[in-house]
């Protein structure tokens, strides 16, 4: 947030603290006022208000409530405005430390189960090295042969350092291009 928004969010939030107070000055003050001039049950009832607004454990009670209720009305319209603060949790998926800030403000949508490279190019992407491992260990000869495993392989080898292994899969991975091309 920039100081132009924050200064604009502070006066907001000062007219708005003000204008509650006011409106309470205005409604005690009327009551204060009023409850004679008014004749009947709502005259009355005004009485009675302005009794409990003035004995002294009343008072402070009855003002306790009112704020209460001011609070409680403010956080009401606030999260109808800006929304729910609650996040869905991915379950069931273990991801390591350094990943677990992975969070969703809304529900993830149900989709189809990722295959093993999907899963091996995420578990890359978030640097989890030995689920990468693992998932390469599962698959068939064809698989590590594909243009995208050769992808993971190739980042996996330049990772550990081994310049020699990654030249060679680079150099499959160029027959590959070249062999897709001819046909």
């Amino acid at each position: 947030m920039n100081k132009e928004n924050s200064g604009d969010s502070q006066s907001r939030q000062l007219l708005v603290g003000a204008g509650i107070l006011v409106v309470i000055q205005v409604v005690v003050v009327s009551l204060i006022m009023g409850w004679r001039a008014i004749p009947g049950i709502f005259g009355e009832s005004m009485g009675i208000a302005v009794g409990a607004i003035s004995t002294p454990f009343f008072m402070e009670a009855s003002f306790i409530c009112l704020g209460f209720i001011i609070v409680v009305g403010l956080n009401i319209w606030r999260r109808r405005k800006e929304g729910d603060e609650l996040v869905y949790l991915e379950e069931g998926v273990d991801l390591p430390e350094r990943a677990s800030w992975a969070i969703y403000k809304d529900a993830p949508l149900v989709g189809e189960q990722p295959d093993r490279v999907m899963r091996a190019e995420g578990a890359l992407g978030i640097g989890d090295d030995q689920e990468v491992l693992a998932l390469l260990g599962e698959m068939s000869e064809a698989e590590l042969r594909s243009p995208e495993v050769l992808q993971i392989r190739i980042a996996m080898a330049d990772k550990a350092g081994k310049s020699e292994l990654a030249g060679q899969l680079r150099g499959e991975l160029d027959e590959l291009g070249e062999a897709s091309n001819r046909s």
